[in-house]
């Protein structure tokens, strides 16, 4: 589940007792008896114990009004990147993840991709790799170009992008139906059986696809910028100094950047 220092702090009222914690990665460890409670700085709470020892804990959490046991049982979490970037097209990840995947990337350290600065990127998605089962599927702006053309929006695309992505980790899993979908959501998103709002912030394993795809936005934008001989800027609001170099150089816009965007129309 999710919960916050002082949420957890709150079982020391029922008998628990702080201990130290084991690795970098947590926050808090509380003990009492045979029962462990670990807070990770990503806010996962972990509960160690037999069946019967993790209820009373789980009724004693409900008294401390800790938010509730989040999805259990296989699931797969998806997100995207470069959406809003006026460079690059648009990749979107998926990462499949049980009880037992979800406790190995919390104990990893893996939180948002908005909470990692990019050099810390790679590493994480490493870890990522070599944890859980994974989908990229990765637009250069020529092919966003060519797919936005078939839509009213880029909304129509992300939501056949994030199908796709969970459509491909389900295709050979005899339990495809029993596996819910969380999706970090966007304006105008209808896929996904759970759908919400900072999914990647409340959800281990739609935080892991955000940082595989915010690495695959990096690797994205590097590419370019080697086409370009320039270093591409992130985002959309500093972007008018490298639409001069381009449009100076006579290249063809639609290769780097989202021709849509309204920023880029002056310089078409």
């Amino acid at each position: 589940m999710k919960a916050k220092k002082g949420q957890a702090l709150l079982l020391k009222k029922e008998g628990f007792e702080e201990v130290a914690v084991k690795s970098p990665h947590e926050e808090l460890r509380l003990s009492k008896g045979r029962i462990t409670v670990t807070l990770y700085k990503t806010g996962t709470l972990l509960i160690q114990g037999n069946d019967k020892e993790i209820h009373q804990v789980n009724t004693l959490l409900e008294k401390t009004d800790i938010l509730p046991k989040e999805v259990s049982g296989l699931t797969i979490g998806s997100d995207e990147s470069l959406k809003g970037d006026t460079f690059g097209g648009i990749v979107v990840a998926a990462v499949k993840a049980d009880d037992k995947i979800r406790l190995k990337l919390a104990q990893a350290g893996i939180k948002d991709s908005k909470q990692v600065p990019d050099y810390k990127i790679p590493e994480m998605a490493k870890k990522i790799r070599e944890t859980a089962e994974y989908e990229i599927i990765s637009l250069f702006p020529k092919d966003y170009n060519l797919e936005i053309t078939k839509y009213t929006g880029v909304t129509f695309l992300l939501n056949k992008l994030h199908h796709q992505a969970y459509q491909y980790m389900i295709k050979h899993h005899p339990e495809k139906t029993s596996i819910k979908h969380i999706v970090d959501k966007y304006p105008g998103c209808t896929v996904g059986h759970i759908i919400e709002t900072k999914a990647d912030e409340n959800h281990i394993e739609v935080a892991a696809a955000s940082i595989l795809a915010r690495e695959e936005a990096l690797k994205q934008l590097a590419v370019l910028s080697k086409e370009a001989g320039f270093k591409l800027p992130k985002g959309s609001t500093h972007v008018a100094d490298a639409l001069k170099k381009l449009k100076e150089r006579k290249v063809d816009l639609s290769f780097f950047v989202k021709v849509d965007f309204k920023n880029v129309a002056p310089f078409r």
